[in-house]
């Protein structure tokens, strides 16, 4: 082969070489780059369309919130009663209404402690009963748009009760803690003088009377030698004064 093919031949290497490095090192992660951008702009324009549909629900949804609202304040969002306890009655009154119109038997039923919450009082029962599946499903329903509201807080079903004929459907034992609100009582607060210790009264000690501050009254006496000796009647002053005739 002469030397100028096999320098060209090199030189043509050399070059494919250089190419497909550019390609490598530069082209491919600048296509990467543009895929990826592309995908983003992408993601960005479904998110707009998105919101944009939110945004033009927006004011039929607040509507609806105001038809509720409306819809709660004339029905009563809670239940009537002087106290708990008669609140709580009016509840196990409402789902046994509940429970009868669809069926449903109940066993038990247990009252809970009430709690406040906010401006309301929660109120709320357990009741357990043994049904099918199916009264089961339909009583949760019924409980879910019944009204003043209800609030299904916990369900337990421990098992599937055994059958004693073949023809006789399975029954859940089941339990359900419903809860409702009542207005909180709205009793004033007391308005007599503050509680706490009585102030403890300090005695006031007089002080004593000063002796030295005290007058002096003088009674003279007289010495068998013809002295006249003057002398306190309370004390006996050692500073005494002695007079000679």
């Amino acid at each position: 082969m002469p030397a100028g093919t096999l320098s060209r031949l090199l030189a043509m290497i050399l070059l494919l070489v250089a190419v497909g490095g550019v390609y490598l090192l530069v082209v491919v992660p600048l296509i990467d780059c543009y895929e990826g951008r592309q995908t983003l702009l992408e993601q960005r324009r479904m998110l707009a369309l998105r919101l944009a549909a939110v945004a033009a629900e927006l004011p039929v949804l607040r509507e609806r919130v105001g038809e509720l609202r409306a819809a709660a304040s004339a029905n009563g969002a809670g239940f009537e009663g002087e106290n708990d306890a008669i609140a709580t009655a009016n509840l196990q009154s409402r789902v046994k209404e509940v429970a009868g119109s669809v069926g449903a038997t109940i066993g038990s039923s247990e009252d809970l402690p009430a709690e406040p919450r906010g401006t309301y009082r929660r109120i709320g029962i357990r009741v357990g009963l043994d049904d099918k599946y199916e009264t089961v499903v339909e009583l949760l329903a019924a409980l879910e748009m019944a009204t003043p509201p209800l609030v299904i807080g916990s369900l337990h079903i421990r098992g599937v009760r055994k059958r004693v004929f073949d023809s006789e459907p399975s029954r859940l034992d089941t339990d359900i803690e419903i809860y409702a609100f009542r207005d909180g009582d709205t009793s004033p607060a007391p308005t007599g003088p503050p509680s706490g210790p009585a102030p403890i009264a300090v005695p006031t000690v007089a002080p004593a009377p000063d002796a030295a501050a005290a007058p002096a009254t003088f009674a003279p006496e007289t010495s068998p030698a013809g002295t006249m000796t003057t002398a306190t009647s309370a004390t006996r002053d050692p500073r005494q004064t002695r007079l000679s005739p």
